[in-house]
């Protein structure tokens, strides 16, 4: 007997529930989207939001309708094959129970759901590979198994992946709702599978039919390979691991036919027999892959992998360009003369005796000048001060809210008064006070300066790295500009930066920051701006975040207004045959230095300069955003000749190039010729030593220029093998030299140096007569500096009493060559003294005379005898001798004062 359907009701909706589900999930999505709007279009890069909105609710749509069509369909030929009544196990129709269907309203909710979910989960990155796929550059070089251009891994096949992978999952989720609505309206379903599969078995079909599509995108992924030693195919990848891809890409075909015949016939069994062979071919390749490896390739692998090899080396050298490092030899002979060092004043009057790390607690110390003001990073630049070119360090003094008393953290203060930091600080990285002390060039507030080029006219920083908030500016509240004696600079800001705060405005961040203030606030006008994102790591990838950015940005001082200069990376993990590296959790094979972003630090107006034409990704990224980048040529010369190379850069490059600079296979694998970043001793610890920046003249130059240096030293070894260099200038800038020392003859290491320091009699004694006077010698970065054909250490010494508020002072510079170290208190009093020059009276830059003579070292000689000396007498309880010995020792003590 059969019974009438029953409808099945929908409760009413009230407005109510309506109104409360637009206020609290549309209104904030809404409100951001505003906001993001209104600071795009301040920034100048509106048109780049908006495209970034088009794609993704393009795709986002497109999405959502193909898996609603899809779901609403599926699901209506579900409901429409329930029957009105259960059955029971004996096929007997139960009339006392009717089955309740759902009715045409449910199921388009239902359907509704899952494409929101479907589209949510693959819109974000699949909108954006598309827009890359569309704007596509080429590499112009092919991978060396499939000849496929190498953008093709870059661009297409990352969007097949995300197509297919997508359509499979989306293949199985259909299955499984309409099983699960089956199921729900009409259980039996549980007991019966083969239903299920007479069903929805259409799916299956097109589930292994893109399982071919899988295995042929994971076959051109065996480019990626991390088997045995090769990264990328190797031996068992192409003899075994590719042809069994092939073979299992038959089997998904097979099992899709198969599945189809089953379908068909409505035959259950029939169907798994595909599957079935799917599974035997992919546990027979896992097996023969393991085999091969271990009992073919492991006992003879450099003969089973040396072409391998030789193709993960070129392209390991093309992903992080170390294919264009030139290669010279270093004779490292020790003849350098006293002309020599002359006719080297150039790199000489650069070498570095002070060291970034205690000059920045110096700045901090004697610079701040208020509390709330921080140097947050040193940064090393150089500068062509009265026709010469100088090295130097600087540092920009922020604000810090943090660092605002307890009492003065309320909201006028931190958002409408103290709203910048104010000037910087500058000093040549080669010359110290009598003190000790860096030589300020730049200092106080406000900024003061005898060289034009270090000017500052503009030195209010509202966009910073300690910027980590908004302000609100141009309001009846006049902000903070930097102490005076008995009062305080105002000024009102007329820069370019800012949201108006119209009344729609004042709402949308009122809301945004949780603070009704903004809105009723007497202080904030029609005419009131606020600034946002003013954090510069934060602004810049908010702006263009497919790009990676140095960690430390630096600063640019240029006709008298402040820039802040940030690298910024192309970065992927797509290029074939290429050892990979990992950072910031993230792990990367293909890096390029391809951008320079300049931001104004008083109007906030942000620039990207395309500083690499020749890298295929940031090209496609400059079709897909025409107005985002701008070429290299339209940045202004003032601030092109600040452009550095990267240390974060530098240093991949460098750990990568200690092994891939061997291109003979065999060498290679044996890692005969390999080599480690150089150590050195700081502080008392041993640490690698970081690329640092020189003014020199390379071999075979004239000119000095601004270089970025690394030194190696053989593999496990202390020994110095090799020096690499990045040069900064010109039209040489982003070039890569290597010089190769003999590998016939011993070159000191820095940590050899280090040890030679620590074993000399003379000066392991004084080091050791400071540090039990209560003071802290901390030992600087000891440097490799090359000159003509030969190679000078210098480090400086920092002395720190053991005070609360002691500053670190540069005491004494040691230098070493060849067999001879020494240490004075002048970087022009040791070099003639290593170099044979008369012993006549030096006088230092500040007119004060420095005493030179062998004196000083029979003084600490005499001080450490008399020392251990006291201490033999105090064990032996001879108070009297004790008593004369300790006078003798203050006499000496004394004397050695004088020299410091």
């Amino acid at each position: 007997m059969k019974i009438n359907k029953q409808e099945f009701k929908i409760p009413k909706i009230t407005l109510l529930p309506f109104l409360i589900v637009i206020l609290f999930v549309l209104l904030p999505i809404l409100n951001n989207f505003w906001i993001d709007l209104s600071w795009f279009k301040e920034t100048g890069y509106q048109d780049v939001f908006l495209k970034n909105i088009y794609f993704k609710v393009l795709v986002g749509a497109g999405l959502f309708l193909f898996s609603f069509l899809i779901a609403l369909i599926t699901l209506t030929k579900t409901i429409k094959s329930i029957p009105d009544t259960y059955i029971d196990d004996d096929d007997v129709i139960d009339i006392s129970m009717a089955v309740k269907k759902p009715g045409k309203s449910k199921i388009f909710i239902i359907a509704g759901l899952f494409s929101f979910i479907i589209s949510s989960l693959f819109t974000g990155p699949l909108w954006k590979q598309i827009l890359l796929f569309i704007n596509q550059e080429p590499f112009n070089y092919t991978d060396p198994i499939f000849n496929n251009d190498v953008s093709f891994y870059f661009f297409t096949l990352p969007l097949i992946e995300m197509i297919v992978s997508p359509l499979m999952f989306f293949s199985i989720a259909i299955i499984a709702l309409n099983a699960l609505v089956y199921g729900f309206y009409y259980r039996k379903i549980r007991k019966q599978p083969e239903q299920l599969f007479n069903k929805f078995g259409f799916f299956l079909v097109i589930f292994f039919l893109l399982m071919v599509v899988n295995y042929r995108v994971e076959s051109l992924k065996l480019i990626y390979s991390t088997r045995g030693s090769v990264y990328g195919a190797g031996y068992t990848d192409i003899l075994i691991g590719l042809k069994f891809y092939y073979l299992k890409m038959a089997a998904a075909f097979i099992s899709a036919i198969f599945i189809y015949l089953g379908l068909k016939k409505q035959n259950f069994k029939k169907a798994m027999i595909g599957p079935i062979l799917l599974i035997a071919v992919t546990l027979i390749g896992s097996v023969a892959e393991m085999g091969v490896q271990n009992f073919i390739v492991s006992p003879n692998e450099l003969s089973k992998e040396e072409s391998y090899i030789e193709q993960s080396i070129k392209y390991t050298q093309k992903a992080y360009k170390l294919d264009e490092v030139e290669r010279q030899d270093f004779p490292a002979l020790w003849n350098l003369s006293a002309t020599d060092i002359e006719n080297s004043v150039d790199t000489i009057k650069n070498i570095r005796v002070n060291d970034f790390r205690p000059t920045q607690t110096i700045y901090n110390q004697l610079q701040s000048i208020r509390l709330y003001y921080q140097f947050t990073n040193i940064s090393i630049d150089r500068y062509l001060l009265n026709g010469e070119q100088r090295q130097v360090f600087l540092s920009a003094r922020e604000i810090d809210h943090t660092r605002l008393p307890e009492q003065a953290k309320n909201w006028i203060n931190q958002h409408l008064k103290y709203t910048h930091g104010y000037g910087a600080a500058v000093s040549p990285v080669n010359e110290i006070t009598p003190q000790g002390q860096p030589k300020l060039i730049v200092k106080n507030i406000p900024p003061e300066t005898e060289y034009e080029e270090l000017r500052i006219d503009t030195p209010e920083i509202y966009y910073g790295n300690l910027t980590k908030d908004y302000i609100i500016v141009n309001t009846t509240e006049k902000e903070f500009n930097y102490p005076m004696e008995n009062q305080n600079a105002e000024t009102m800001y007329s820069g370019d930066g800012g949201i108006k705060l119209n009344l729609l405005n004042r709402i949308v961040f009122s809301i945004d920051k949780r603070t009704p203030k903004i809105l009723i606030s007497g202080a904030v006008s029609s005419d009131s701006k606020i600034l946002i994102n003013r954090d510069i790591q934060e602004r810049v990838a908010k702006i263009a975040p497919f790009l990676k950015y140095e960690s430390d940005p630096y600063l640019v001082i240029n006709e008298g207004k402040l820039y802040w200069v940030i690298d910024g990376y192309t970065t992927s993990n797509r290029f074939p045959y290429s050892q990979p590296v990992y950072s910031d959790n993230t792990m990367y094979n293909y890096i390029r230095n391809s951008v320079k972003v300049v931001i104004d630090a008083y109007h906030g107006t942000t620039d990207f300069y395309i500083y690499d034409d020749k890298d295929p990704i940031i090209m496609t990224y400059s079709k897909a955003y025409p107005s985002l980048f701008k070429s290299a040529e339209d940045m202004p010369e003032g601030i092109r000749k600040h452009m550095k190379y990267p240390v974060e850069l530098f240093d991949i490059q460098s750990n990568i190039f200690s092994i891939y600079h061997m291109d003979n296979p065999r060498t290679f694998f044996n890692r005969e010729d390999a080599w480690s970043i150089a150590t050195e001793k700081y502080q008392q610890e041993v640490t690698p030593v970081r690329p640092y920046y020189i003014n020199m003249a390379l071999p075979g130059n004239d000119e000095v220029e601004f270089v970025l240096v690394q030194p190696y030293t053989a593999y496990q070894k202390n020994n110095m093998v090799s020096w690499f260099a990045a040069r900064n200038d010109g039209d040489n800038y982003g070039k890569l030299v290597v010089y190769s020392f003999p590998k016939q003859r011993l070159i000191y290491g820095p940590m050899q140096i280090e040890s030679r320091i620590d074993q000399d009699a003379v000066i392991s004694s004084q080091l050791t007569l400071w540090e039990r006077q209560g003071s802290s010698v901390v030992r600087g970065n000891l440097m490799v500096i090359p000159i003509k054909d030969s190679i000078l250490y210098v480090e400086p010494l920092y002395l720190q009493s053991d005070n609360a508020n002691a500053l670190p002072e540069v005491k004494q510079i040691i230098l070493a060559y060849g067999d001879d170290i020494v240490m004075e208190a002048t970087l022009e009093a040791g070099l003639k003294r290593l170099f044979n020059y008369d012993s006549e009276n030096i006088i230092d830059d500040e007119g004060n005379e420095i005493i030179y003579s062998e004196d000083i070292y029979e003084l600490i000689q005499q001080a450490n005898t008399l020392f251990n000396r006291s201490q033999e007498s105090l064990r032996q309880g001879n108070w009297n001798e004790y008593g004369k010995d300790l006078e003798e020792l203050e006499n000496v003590l004394e004397k050695l004062e004088s020299f410091s």
